[in-house]
């Protein structure tokens, strides 16, 4: 199911614009619509049971990136859609805070405002964790 993310932003080019979604196939037959896939190109390394989140060279260049395909003449009446698989949690978390980076840094949003577009699928996602060994006595939310 396709979650509107950016909504009610009526200073910003692009609304009805820029979507997120995660599922477990990817979104097909949507006309006027582009839709693109970072689990495999920006990947965290971790040390030990760690995911993520991912690191700021990583925020930089996805939020470099989707500001110049939402810029980009050629995508000007497509509806952009950042598709993550529901099927690996840490993949959805990393790739939700990508957009929340990039929706804090270059749509100026607040951490609450970005946060709470995600509100369907908080509860899917996977809590970060240090990277020492052992057991994690703690959760380092998303937020």
């Amino acid at each position: 199911m396709l979650r509107k993310l950016i909504y009610n932003l009526n200073y910003l080019s692009y609304i009805d614009k820029l979507f997120w979604v995660s599922d477990s196939k990817p979104p097909q037959n949507y006309k006027n619509a582009f839709f693109f896939n970072i689990d495999n190109d920006l990947i965290y390394f971790p040390f030990n049971k760690d995911f993520g989140p991912l690191n700021l060279a990583m925020v930089h260049r996805y939020s470099r990136e989707l500001a110049r395909l939402l810029r980009d003449k050629n995508y000007q009446d497509n509806r952009v859609f950042h598709y993550c698989t529901s099927d690996k949690p840490d993949k959805m978390v990393n790739g939700a805070f990508l957009m929340g980076a990039f929706m804090m840094i270059c749509l100026k949003l607040s951490a609450a405002v970005a946060y709470s577009a995600f509100k369907p699928y908080h509860k899917l996602f996977k809590a970060y964790r240090d990277a020492s060994k052992g057991d994690c006595l703690y959760k380092c939310t998303l937020l």
